[in-house]
């Protein structure tokens, strides 16, 4: 009994987070049980030079030693909120169960099938009941009373994950999903594709800027136009913001200066010229705000990282659409208004 009341009331004893003063009598048979749990992790825990071998943090410790103290009967409390366990717990520590249920704020039951659930781990069963905790539609901190009320942890989807971190590195959607399929889902696999198209794109000639005819580095190419006439003609991401800038300014729609083609953008490669301050200073406020628009029009990239520009996206093309088609109507209403007068003429 002294034993028992030493241990409640040590400092290893307050860090096991103990329940609630006993208030009923300890059998004799408690006392000898504790005692000789309490000789075994001496044993356990002290070398023969009497230096201590943890190697576990505190949180760890406590959890080993409580699953090591199988109390052979459980300590019927006076406190008005009493449990009584069922026979399916009779395999299980009790002692386990009823300090376990107490750390977590769950009843016995809950306890008991969070143990079962885990094989007997303790560390898994009290993982799982504290996350499970966090989520408010669950109600463990009321006390269920049933196994099938705890729930599993949330498992992520392991392919949204690196779908996810791909795209966070810059690569597009499809150029990512692309990769991850050819790897069979492996993360690492699908940076090594990803890294291998980039070399390979990178060893290719791409001539010369076809806005500012200086050579141009495949790494450095942001726009391309869509190659119709078989041939790409390629460009720098600041060429391209000075580009669009002018064709806005002459109100006209953009497209490849060499041979009139629709442009395409390269997401990755201008996200890089952005990140950049070196290269983000010879571009003017105004330019980067029009590579940005094109940037977050989210269109669906192609494998190589190349979607096509929606001009009508970026702020003062909207306008100049709607002029257009403004101006496209009044000509097609004067034309037919034109025809009407000269069909009245005729019949007259």
């Amino acid at each position: 009994m002294l034993l028992l009341s030493a241990l409640f009331l040590s400092p290893f004893g307050r860090n096991l987070s103990l329940p609630r003063p006993l208030h009923s009598v300890i059998c004799p048979r408690m006392c000898v049980c504790v005692c000789t749990h309490l000789f075994a992790l001496t044993s356990i825990c002290a070398s023969d030079d009497g230096q201590t071998m943890y190697n576990s943090s505190p949180a760890e410790t406590k959890w080993t030693i409580l699953a090591a103290l199988p109390f052979p009967c459980l300590l019927q409390s006076e406190s008005p909120r009493q449990h009584v366990v069922s026979r399916n717990m009779a395999g299980m520590h009790e002692g386990a169960v009823l300090l376990l249920a107490e750390a977590c704020g769950v009843d016995l039951r809950t306890s008991a099938a969070a143990l079962a659930r885990h094989q007997g781990n303790v560390d898994a069963a009290a993982t799982a009941l504290l996350a499970s905790a966090s989520n408010p539609g669950v109600g463990l901190l009321g006390g269920c009373s049933s196994a099938a009320s705890v729930p599993e942890v949330p498992v992520t989807d392991p392919g949204s994950v690196a779908l996810a971190t791909l795209q966070e590195m810059g690569y597009g959607r499809a150029a990512a999903s692309h990769a991850l399929a050819a790897s069979g889902g492996s993360l690492e696999a699908a940076i090594s594709i990803m890294l291998d198209a980039e070399a390979s794109r990178a060893s290719m000639d791409v001539g010369q800027c076809a806005i500012c005819c200086e050579e141009l580095q495949p790494t450095d190419a942001a726009m391309r136009c869509a190659g119709e006439g078989g041939t790409y003609h390629y460009g720098h991401a600041a060429c391209l913001a000075q580009w669009v800038h002018r064709c806005r300014a002459n109100d006209t729609t953009p497209s490849c200066p060499t041979c009139r083609g629709p442009l395409q953008l390269h997401r990755r490669h201008v996200q890089d010229f952005l990140q950049r301050p070196q290269q983000h200073e010879r571009a003017a406020d105004e330019e980067s705000r029009v590579l940005r628009d094109m940037l977050n029009q989210g269109r669906e990239d192609s494998c190589e990282g190349w979607q096509e520009i929606d001009f009508c996206q970026v702020a003062g093309f909207a306008a100049l659409a709607a002029g257009a088609l403004l101006t496209a109507g009044l000509v097609a209403g004067l034309f037919m208004k034109d025809k009407g007068g000269r069909s009245r003429d005729r019949r007259r």
